[in-house]
């Protein structure tokens, strides 16, 4: 059974005999659709014969223009993922405790446990309103190295107060810590925060959510300068091939954005007839602030692999998230989410409840 990400597995859907191109993904919370036609050229067009920056330069001096910092200040990776890995391995050492607000991304707690250090999780309640009082309390009293927050965060889609961020920065600074804000879904809760970043924290983004290039693995930080140069000097040579790097470039020119404000309006618009209509079948909705929610769905594990099988529409089970009586839930727009609801009123809403 393959559920620890979102997106389709080849070798789970080869297991089960499911052909990959007749399966409907709303498990993936990327933004629906395909990269831009001058995006794909670019990677189409890198030269592969030669190695590309080492450090990523050219894309990096794009990356700090658009948030006004210098290029030091900018680390490119390999996806928000290797940089989450990098950042344990640059800012802490063997034994420290590493602290990730749950339920949250897996990776912040995976690259704690591989890398030898402490995880300690500080789980937030659903359905309550955004509140990090409970996590201010633990660092002042764990003192964590390394804390990490997702902003919104996944899988609840949910918006931390950008005040109770900047507080959780300076209170980690006190401590003698540092704060991780994975901004990777803030576009599609507000569009005008692409760039935005909070002080004093390690900043990570991804250009694989809002520019549609999950293929070609590309994320960055933006960070405090020694942040920033510790994180780039434990990344190995070479991080970001020829063609994401054209890619990235590419994507970041004015003209060719492809999450515009109109794009993730509708997106939004798409995501909240979905809920409402999975409210409507009596679904419980987890409020989400972004184009991605849980909904309750007991034996989660299992009600995925029986629709995946059933109806060819993967959703993601939140078990891994150690939510396993719910599902994550991505629109697709209109036409895909239709097609999921059909896909859930074949099943029943409680299909999984007696598996």
């Amino acid at each position: 059974m393959s559920e620890r990400h979102g997106a389709l597995n080849t070798t789970e859907l080869e297991a089960l005999g499911v052909d990959a191109e007749r399966v409907l993904d709303m498990s993936s919370n990327c933004l629906p659709g395909r990269a831009h036609a001058r995006v794909r050229r670019a990677a189409e067009r890198a030269a592969i014969e030669t190695y590309p920056s080492p450090d990523a330069a050219p894309l990096r001096a794009r990356l700090a223009a658009c948030h006004g910092v210098p290029a030091a200040q900018v680390v490119a990776g390999a996806g928000a993922a290797q940089l989450i890995f990098a950042a344990v391995q640059a800012v802490t050492r063997e034994g420290d405790t590493v602290l990730a607000v749950q339920p949250s991304f897996g990776e912040y707690l995976d690259a704690a446990q591989a890398l030898r250090r402490r995880p300690l999780e500080v789980s937030v309640p659903l359905g309550a309103e955004p509140d990090l009082t409970e996590v201010f309390a633990n660092v002042e009293r764990e003192r964590p190295a390394l804390v990490f927050v997702c902003q919104p965060n996944n899988p609840t889609g949910r918006l931390w107060p950008r005040a109770q961020l900047a507080r959780l920065a300076a209170v980690c600074a006190e401590t003698g810590g540092r704060l991780v804000v994975d901004h990777a879904y803030a576009t599609f809760a507000d569009p005008t925060s692409r760039f935005d970043e909070v002080p004093a924290a390690i900043n990570l983004y991804s250009l694989t959510k809002d520019y549609a290039l999950a293929g070609l693995r590309l994320g960055y930080a933006v960070a405090q300068l020694d942040d920033a140069q510790a994180v780039h000097r434990v990344l190995p040579p070479w991080s970001v091939s020829a063609p994401a790097m054209a890619a990235g470039i590419a994507a970041l020119d004015p003209e060719v954005v492809v999450a515009t404000d109109a794009a993730i309006r509708a997106v939004r618009q798409s995501a909240e007839q979905l809920w409402t209509a999975l409210r409507a079948r009596r679904a419980e909705v987890v409020p989400s602030d972004c184009h991605f929610a849980l909904v309750r769905c007991p034996g989660a594990s299992a009600y995925r692999l029986r629709m995946l099988q059933q109806c060819r529409v993967q959703v993601r089970s939140a078990a891994s998230f150690g939510l396993p009586g719910h599902i994550r839930v991505c629109s697709k727009g209109a036409g895909a989410d239709a097609l999921f609801l059909q896909a859930w009123d074949a099943l029943g809403a409680n299909a999984s409840a007696d598996l």
